[in-house]
């Protein structure tokens, strides 16, 4: 071509790990367009197809406790449908863990339990790539939705859960000594 028809399309601003775009852990959709998006990928990425097509990034901070779930999603004009997810905890860094199809259809889901002890840290910056099966291109959400995890949160206690978010009310002490009514030293 010798004239511009404006037809050109650029990469994606989050085509790098570097350029990762910042998602909020509240639940809501966040549009996902990898259309003219290049590899940035690790090697060692267990993804089916075995290979990093057309990635774009972004990143989150880890929540602590509860269970974090990350997910791709129809976005109702969905023309990208079968991703690929990773989480690394550096650019260039250690996968924590990776998605093909885990979602519905063929979506991606990774959930992060803290009593799984999945390696996130409360307050740590983590990256997600996302990536399409066998070069699949288009647009898709992404979703980071927090889930409460009920138990003790009182550090003082015998049954302190250090994935607990939410006081249940339940924390105890357990008291050792003899529980057999009728003995000389029963303890009450």
């Amino acid at each position: 071509a010798i004239v511009d028809d404006g037809s050109c399309i650029l990469p994606e601003a989050n085509d790098d790990c570097a350029n990762a775009i910042g998602l909020l852990v509240d639940g809501v959709a966040t549009l996902v367009t990898n259309n003219c998006s290049t590899p940035d990928g690790a090697a060692g990425i267990s993804w089916i197809d075995g290979t990093v097509e057309n990635d774009v990034w972004y990143s989150f901070t880890a929540p602590t406790g509860g269970v974090l779930t990350i997910e791709t999603s129809d976005d109702g004009t969905t023309t990208f449908n079968d991703t690929q997810l990773a989480v690394y905890d550096v650019c260039g860094g250690t996968i924590l863990a990776d998605d093909d199809d885990a979602g519905a259809g063929l979506y991606s889901l990774l959930t992060f339990d803290c009593d799984a002890g999945t390696g996130l840290i409360g307050g740590n910056t983590y990256v997600i790539q996302v990536d399409g099966y066998n070069g699949d291109a288009g647009t898709c959400n992404i979703t980071l939705s927090f889930t409460d995890r009920l138990g003790c949160t009182d550090t003082t206690f015998d049954n302190y859960d250090a994935c607990a978010t939410v006081d249940d009310g339940t924390c105890t002490n357990i008291v050792l000594g003899c529980i057999t009514l009728g003995a000389c030293n029963y303890d009450s």
